[in-house]
Formats: C-alpha cells, structure tokens, sequence
C-alpha cells in the first residue's frame, strides 16, 4: 500500500523495551543498503506520556530525488 500512495500518515510508539540480536531484521526486514531509496516522511506531532513518545509523520509522496522512482529496490524492476 506504501508503495502504491495509499498511505498518508504513519503512527509510531516509542517504548523503553529492548529486544532483538544479532540477526533481529529491521522494520522492513531488509538492511540498511534500503535507506537511499527508502520513503522520506515529515514529523507532524509529537506527544510523551510517561515513559513513551508517540510520533505522527505525514508521509511524503513525491520521490526525494528525481531519479528516485517509488519502486523498492530489493524488488526487481
């Protein structure tokens, strides 16, 4: 759906637990050789209740360079 333009806001937690090792993935499961071609997002809000932070970013849908496409790269053209 990200890639199609059909999402237009994101919503993270942040909490004060660790988990994962050596071999954890990362959110989208591929490395970090993703991050050039990655989707650029903006900080809309930022709330802290107790110990957690909640993050809204708006995303933003026009390529960060115009060489950029939408595809993603570890998917084969």
């Amino acid at each position: 759906m990200l890639e199609q333009g059909l999402v237009d806001q994101l919503n993270l937690t942040i909490a004060p637990f660790l988990f994962g090792g050596k071999n954890a993935p990362t959110l989208t499961g591929v490395s970090f050789d993703f991050l050039p071609h990655s989707v650029r997002c903006s900080l809309k809000e930022m709330r802290v209740v107790d110990d957690e932070c909640f993050l809204t970013y708006r995303i933003n849908h026009s390529p960060r360079h115009p060489e950029q496409s939408r595809r993603i790269p570890w998917e084969s053209p």
